[in-house]
This record gives structure tokens, C-alpha cells and sequence, in this order.
């Protein structure tokens, strides 16, 4: 499982490199660059919706595991959204003029809509159909991957350079803070709960990456826990998708970092959407931060008896 994710940031690390190397020249081949994008977003979206509801139903476990995943929801997201709404209001972010050049970088109700509406569209349709019928692995990674070469392309035409992609201030710092507080709601469920600190921070170290913390946790805790585990990840990534447009005006690394590892995937279309070519950058630089970070501290923090 770590070394398909870990493929996987490199084919989408691999398309935006590609796609900075792209130029454009002409104002109306970005205008159809970002009617591209869009339509990504919304197909991808849709893939996604399709693909949740195709889940394998947790069972007779979703009533031991639902009050314990709650509350380490509660403790995580309680600590963690504050301080990064904090670093917004103590350390304002200034994005550059040339961030408002991408595709939907002013929050519209209309888009909102539409992109839930997409979701809603794919859950129903995975809902109605066959549990046979899985959303092909092989095109949503393509839909993402062109989806992430064209965000390279658009960030090359305004202006931005691949460096910045690394070496993002913003994201080292929103990855720090990031780190720092979830960890500590981790601490605070152990705290309430009775479980074992190194319980909880492994609890918390899954950053929203439900693939993995449940394979983990099942092999070092057993199923209860992984159960846990993953209704807590899945959780963050259906509050990112959520409320990021909500926040992207006010706290926009908020925004950003609320999705946690899901920002270099599934949660990136709504935060390119609603935040434009510089959020996305942040997203990036923030998730391929948080995406190393997660495997070593769930591992660790697992393994720890």
C-alpha cells in the first residue's frame, strides 16, 4: 500500500514537472487550459463520488467503532483547524496579484454547487449500480494526472517557478503547524479516551490517509481500531471537500491544510477551484510535505507497545 502511494506522488510530482515545461504564449490557449481544467474537476469529482460509494461496508463494527471515531474527529479537528486558522490571523498569508489569474479564484456559489452536485452524482450512480462495478483505478489516475499537468501549465503561465513548488515558505510552515496540532488532538483523545499516547498518535499521524492508517492499525491493533482509524480519515476528507470553499476566503492555508494528505489528490480540484493557481501550489507543496511525513510517523507511532 505505501509503495503504490508513493508511485503515485511520483506520477502526479512527474505531471506537474512536465507540465511547467509546457509554454503558453497565447492568452486564449490559457483561457482553454483553464475550461480543462475545469472539466477535469467536475469528471474527476464524479469518479471520486462513484468510488466512495462503492466502499465495503464496515458491518456489525460501525456501531463499536462510530463513538470512538467521533470523538478522536472531534479532539483532532478541535485542535488542529484553530491553530491553522490561527497562523492566518497571526501570520497573514500574501499571495501574489498573479493568483488571481487562475480558474475560480473568487469563490462562486454556482461552482460550489456544481462540484457537490458532481459527487452527489457519482455517489448515486455507485449507489444504483452493481457492487461489481468499480470506477476504473486506471482512468482516475489519468483524469488526476491530466488534471495535474495542466495545473503545472497554468502555474508556468502565471508566472510561477518549480522552485517555489519545494521551497513554499507557506507550505513549510503550514505543514509544520499542521503536524504539530494534529498530533496533539491525537494526544488529546488518548487523554479522554484512556487509550495509549502512542495509540492516539497513530491515530492521528494518518493526516487523512484512510488506505493506509486502516492497514496499519488493523496490523498492530487489530480491527476496532483500524475501523476507528478510517472512519476518522475519511471523515477529514469529507469536511475538507465540505468547507474549503467556506474557508479559502478568510483562511486559506486553513483551507488548504484541512484536507491534510488528500490535498495532492482527491481534495486538490476543489482547492484549485476555489483558491486558483496559487492555492494550488500551497497544496501541493503542503501535501507532498505531509505525504512523507505520514507513512514514517503512523509506522512509528504503530509499531510503539
Amino acid at each position: 500500500m505505501e509503495s503504490q502511494s508513493f508511485v503515485m506522488l511520483l506520477w502526479l510530482l512527474g505531471a506537474l514537472f512536465a507540465g511547467f515545461f509546457v509554454p503558453v504564449r497565447r492568452a486564449r490557449t490559457l483561457v482553454q487550459v483553464n475550461r480543462a481544467i475545469n472539466a477535469l474537476v467536475y469528471g474527476l469529482l464524479l469518479l471520486i463520488g462513484f468510488s466512495l460509494a462503492k466502499q465495503d461496508a464496515l458491518g456489525a463494527q460501525l456501531a463499536d467503532i462510530g463513538a470512538r471515531a467521533a470523538l478522536l474527529f472531534a479532539c483532532i479537528l478541535g485542535v488542529n483547524l484553530p491553530a491553522m486558522m490561527a497562523l492566518d490571523r497571526w501570520h497573514p498569508w500574501r499571495r501574489p496579484l498573479h493568483a488571481a489569474q487562475g480558474a475560480g479564484a473568487k469563490i462562486r456559489l454556482t461552482g460550489t454547487l456544481l462540484q457537490m452536485a458532481s459527487m452527489l452524482v457519482g455517489l448515486a450512480l455507485g449507489a444504483l449500480t452493481p457492487r461489481a462495478w468499480q470506477a476504473p483505478e486506471a482512468l482516475i489516475t489519468c483524469v488526476l494526472v491530466a488534471l495535474i499537468a495542466l495545473v503545472g501549465v497554468q502555474l508556468r503561465a502565471s508566472g510561477v517557478r518549480l522552485r517555489q513548488v519545494f521551497l513554499h515558505r507557506r507550505g513549510l510552515e503550514l505543514a509544520a503547524v499542521f503536524t504539530v496540532s494534529t498530533l496533539a488532538g491525537g494526544l488529546l483523545f488518548a487523554l479522554v479516551s484512556g487509550a495509549h499516547w502512542a495509540l492516539g498518535l497513530a491515530l492521528a499521524s494518518g493526516f487523512g490517509w484512510y488506505s493506509l492508517s486502516s492497514v496499519v492499525l488493523s496490523t498492530t491493533h487489530g480491527p476496532l481500531w483500524s475501523g476507528v482509524a478510517f472512519l476518522n480519515d475519511m471523515g477529514r476528507e469529507f469536511f475538507a471537500l465540505l468547507f474549503i470553499p467556506l474557508l479559502m476566503r478568510r483562511t486559506p492555508s486553513a483551507a488548504v491544510g484541512t484536507g491534510g494528505v488528500t490535498t495532492m489528490d482527491f481534495t486538490l480540484p476543489v482547492i484549485q477551484h476555489s483558491g486558483g493557481a496559487e492555492a494550488t501550489l500551497l497544496a501541493i507543496s503542503f501535501g507532498f510535505q505531509v505525504n512523507l511525513l505520514s507513512p514514517m510517523l503512523l509506522v512509528f507511532f504503530a509499531s510503539w507497545k
